[in-house]
């Protein structure tokens, strides 16, 4: 029995897991805080354009909204949250586990289950991501460029200054990141803070500790949330601020407010040192304290 194959029957289990039904709720969520709003500014975009005698393109990139999940405050809570629900199972301690700790060694069951931590937060992001690109309808283009929706959104309405869709991809991030950049740095910041997180969960599960895990990661997911939102530069000492692309930039200057390979250091980093741990203390762990 290899270690893949563990991994990858594990990882199965996830994704048929009955927690998975919160993903429809996360869906709504998401269309009513990302693709509704774009949607709606589009439109507005559109006929104010018209009014003044220019045509603009309405149709926004199918790749957007998911720029928009790294870069909603809101979403950005709601999403490790979401992991967590996921994760919260993990590991698990049916019969097919007890049969692979009797074959495993400790060491190769650690490396199997951070293999499982690390597909899953992969494919969440790739999974949401899609679905949220796919709820924007026949508004969806394919063109890799920020919308007119956002770009040309001040010019057309310049009191408008306190408009959501200018939250979702403000103009610290389209100033100063390509779309195609953006995009990239959306989908790996995500995917190295999940499986920041779930590292955390793993490493707690391996000390028979796994409910002090589940808490170390609510309250850095709260306590990211509170310290973003005051504006505290203590916020870069918890992961979530470091998926928010347009917070490492000032508006206008070119001039970083944190390197974004900071932010890819902290992640990975973290990631590191929890794998370690876990190998470390591996003969600690017992099958039966996983609930």
């Amino acid at each position: 029995m290899s270690i893949l194959h563990v991994s990858y029957s594990q990882l199965k289990r996830t994704f048929v897991s009955s927690r998975l039904v919160v993903f429809s709720v996360l869906i709504l969520f998401i269309k009513l805080q990302i693709v509704d709003p774009l949607i709606a500014a589009s439109d507005k975009v559109v006929s104010e354009a018209l009014a003044n005698g220019n045509t603009i393109d309405g149709k926004i990139s199918v790749f957007q909204p998911f720029i928009c999940l790294g870069n909603s405050g809101a979403v950005s809570l709601l999403l490790p949250l979401f992991l967590m629900v996921v994760l919260s199972g993990f590991p698990s301690a049916e019969e097919f586990d007890l049969f692979i700790h009797v074959r495993f060694s400790r060491v190769k069951w650690v490396f199997s289950e951070i293999l499982v931590i690390i597909g899953t937060s992969a494919v969440l992001t790739f999974i949401v991501g899609l679905v949220s690109g796919l709820l924007l309808g026949k508004h969806a283009g394919f063109e890799r460029k920020y919308s007119e929706t956002v770009t040309h959104y001040l010019y057309y309405f310049r009191g408008d200054t306190g408009e959501y869709v200018l939250e979702l991809i403000p103009a610290n991030l389209y100033n100063q990141q390509k779309f195609d950049t953006a995009l990239l740095h959306s989908f790996f910041l995500l995917v190295l803070e999940f499986t920041l997180l779930g590292m955390i969960i793993l490493f707690f599960a391996v000390i028979n500790r796994k409910f002090i895990g589940i808490l170390c990661d609510f309250v850095l997911i709260i306590g990211g949330t509170v310290m973003t939102a005051a504006d505290f530069k203590a916020k870069w000492l918890f992961p979530m601020p470091h998926t928010i692309i347009w917070l490492h930039y000032e508006k206008i200057l070119k001039k970083p407010i944190f390197p974004l390979w900071g932010s890819y250091l902290y992640l990975a980093g973290g990631i590191v040192v929890f794998a370690v741990l876990s190998f470390v203390f591996a003969k600690k762990y017992r099958v039966n304290t996983a609930t």
